[in-house]
């Protein structure tokens, strides 16, 4: 070995709300609130590059578009319904996300991370 130690590469991180509007608006407003740390906001193509080099995705509802793709991390924007009234789809859609992130390197405790929209946000069963 030449002592080189590998570089670690940026995560991926996908990023999904209650619904589409909702994942829509609340992206960017994530976006607009960590400007600090955005290197690159394209929000027609749902992308933010951070300027550690990690992607942070805005999943839609069609699920080709998450073809490729490996996730390492998930963003759940929640608002005052926590995961109440999710659509079957929305939950499925979540699953699936789930699924890609099977060769993450980050700590299983780690993998969703909640973005509180509410103060005071009701988690249901």
């Amino acid at each position: 070995m030449n002592g080189h130690e590998p570089k670690p590469q940026p995560l991926t991180l996908a990023f999904i709300g209650y619904n589409e509007g909702q994942t829509r608006q609340y992206f960017a407003e994530f976006a607009k609130v960590n400007a600090d740390q955005v290197s690159c906001f394209n929000d027609r193509e749902g992308r933010i590059r951070l300027t550690d080099g990690t992607l942070i995705i805005r999943v839609s509802n069609d699920p080709g578009r998450m073809m490729g793709c490996r996730f390492d991390q998930v963003i759940v924007a929640v608002d005052s319904r926590g995961f109440c009234g999710w659509s079957n789809a929305r939950r499925e859609l979540l699953n699936a996300i789930c699924k890609r992130m099977w060769c993450s390197c980050v700590p299983m405790q780690f993998l969703t991370i909640i973005y509180d929209l509410d103060s005071e946000v009701i988690h249901c069963e």
